[in-house]
């Protein structure tokens, strides 16, 4: 018989296990839910009632939560061995987190593709995540030229009937068909056991990363019309990139991260011949800018540890200024001598903008007179740039990630930065009315369109442009981001959202009914979900609010 671990959580073996609990979910008349890495708000993944929190008490939940470490097995197709069956449970790549314990480097799917001299070309900078969780929240790496989706020949799930199907890509291609309901479907349609992908051979990657000011980075981000390279083209034009963007009006900071796949050409001297390769590998963030940079590999890792924990603390304070002063009184002591804080206050806020970019400037240096950085490698290191770099799970930082036609580039970067110097410059007390948000990154993007209904980049190139909030609370996360989703809704710039992170409450003029309204199969998928869950076991309150679903 089944039972759950001391958490409360479920970890069947196989199929035939699964069918049980779904059954038993429909003859109680239960809420049943899949977590795969636990990276999304966890609304959205457990069900109603769950408080999953293995550090401080087990779940009471009557409900059944499920994780798939225990299916995690990889095979190939006997005809054509570029067709790889990976059960759903399956880490992209080693996943720190993973409460089961079981995840490695050695049994991530990428690694045992890379073996096999095989690959996926849509690669994300981080991949803890599951293959099932990657799916179904709609995610992708950074390309318009490649998307994960493109590589998935077939779906298997069991259905909110027990049933276990395999539903596969239409061949001629069917754009009603439901296997393109099924694969971004927030684990609303049944759950996903296997995914098989249509691999492409092994490559290598080239590329490079500039930190310049946002002014100098040879892109027109703003649509200033001046010589650079018009933001559209560069997010369509380059396979692999990235921009990371600090928006703080004293600082202005721009990290342009960008690669290809070699070509036979490149190979030289330097890099080895394509069967003799010799990488040079990414250096990461979090290694600060006056110590060495040929420190062996283990010590870059261990000092980028230590600096990882001081920015994350660094931020953590910076997240709850001014409310971490209110705590304290109405004044403290200093050098032996009672100051007020709200003196404290107006100084810091005074200084801050001065300090940041000195701050700012030991972590991530412009380039001044030194060449970007560049890089070369097999494709797991070289694209997977952040699998060190977060991996110790320390930023307290949160997401909303927009997903914006990608003709409108220009467009909204410039209401962005008009939106962050002109609120920030507005405001004395800066820290304060902007939340101190604003002193952290925009991550920005691209999205190959996809024929997917719910994924966010359907039938459209896409901008992303990922946000992050450095509050604690769900309330204060999502009262920070309402301002960007106003920002765009009031521009009249059409956006989606990534189902994983957050949404707006279903309610606001962003929630529920605008949501609808920007996808075209939205109707059809709501169609196909009450065939698939006639008893709604997979819906949860919070899928039930965020979707309108009575």
């Amino acid at each position: 018989m089944l039972i759950p671990d001391n958490n409360g959580i479920y970890h069947p073996e196989n199929e035939y296990e699964i069918i049980v609990l779904v059954k038993h979910a429909i003859d109680n008349k239960l809420q049943i839910r899949v977590r795969g890495a636990g990276q999304s708000v966890s609304g959205s993944i457990y069900t109603d009632d769950f408080n999953y929190n293995p550090k401080a008490y087990p779940s009471k939940s009557s409900n059944i939560n499920i994780i798939l470490n225990q299916m995690r097995e990889v095979s190939y197709s006997e005809s054509d061995s570029s067709l790889v069956t990976v059960q759903a449970g399956c880490n992209l790549g080693f996943d720190p987190y993973d409460p089961s314990q079981t995840s490695t480097k050695e049994n991530g799917l990428f690694d045992i593709l890379e073996k096999k001299n095989l690959a996926i070309p849509n690669v994300s900078d981080a991949i803890h995540q599951t293959v099932g969780g990657y799916i179904s929240t709609g995610s992708s790496a950074g390309s318009m030229h490649h998307s994960f989706f493109d590589a998935i020949v077939s779906i298997k799930l069991i259905d909110g009937n027990g049933t276990c199907m395999e539903i596969k890509r239409p061949y001629p291609d069917k754009k009603d068909d439901p296997f393109y309901a099924v694969g971004v479907s927030m684990g609303l349609l049944g759950i996903i056991v296997a995914v098989t992908f249509k691999c492409v051979p092994g490559f290598h990657v080239k590329g490079s990363q500039a930190i310049t000011t946002d002014k100098d980075a040879g892109i027109d981000l703003f649509n200033l019309k001046n010589n650079s390279q018009r933001f559209q083209d560069f997010l369509t034009q380059a396979e692999f990139g990235r921009l990371i963007w600090w928006p703080f009006p004293t600082v202005k900071r721009l990290v342009v991260w960008q690669a290809h796949t070699m070509q036979p050409s490149e190979y030289d001297d330097q890099t080895g011949p394509p069967d003799n390769f010799k990488p040079k590998p990414y250096k990461d963030a979090f290694y600060p800018s006056f110590l060495p940079k040929d420190a062996a590999p283990e010590v870059r890792e261990m000092i980028g540890t230590i600096t990882e924990l001081v920015i994350s603390s660094i931020f953590s304070v910076i997240g709850k200024w001014p409310q971490n002063l209110k705590a304290l009184g109405n004044q403290i002591e200093i050098f032996k001598k009672q100051v007020k804080t709200s003196t404290l206050q107006r100084l810091v806020e005074k200084v801050w903008p001065d300090v940041f970019p000195h701050l700012l400037d030991i972590f991530t240096p412009l380039d001044g007179s030194n060449s970007p950085q560049t890089f070369w490698d097999n494709w797991i290191e070289g694209l997977a740039m952040d699998a060190n770099e977060y991996k110790n799970n320390l930023l307290p930082a949160y997401h909303t990630e927009l997903w914006i036609p990608v003709t409108n580039a220009e467009n909204v970067m410039a209401i962005l930065d008009y939106y962050y110097s002109n609120r920030i410059l507005a405001n004395a007390d800066q820290l304060n009315k902007n939340d101190a948000n604003s002193c952290f990154v925009v991550e920005v993007l691209a999205a190959k369109n996809t024929s997917f209904w719910l994924s966010p980049s359907y039938e459209q190139d896409s901008i992303r442009i990922n946000l992050y909030s450095l509050k604690q609370t769900d309330d204060e996360i999502v009262k920070f981001f309402q301002q960007f989703w106003d920002l765009f809704f009031i521009n009249k710039i059409d956006f989606r959202l990534h189902w994983g992170y957050y949404l707006p409450e279903p309610s606001s003029p962003e929630g529920s009914a605008y949501i609808q309204k920007q996808y075209p199969k939205w109707s059809d998928f709501m169609e196909e979900r009450k065939k698939m869950d006639p008893h709604n076991i997979f819906l949860n309150k919070y899928w039930k609010d965020q979707l309108c679903i009575k």
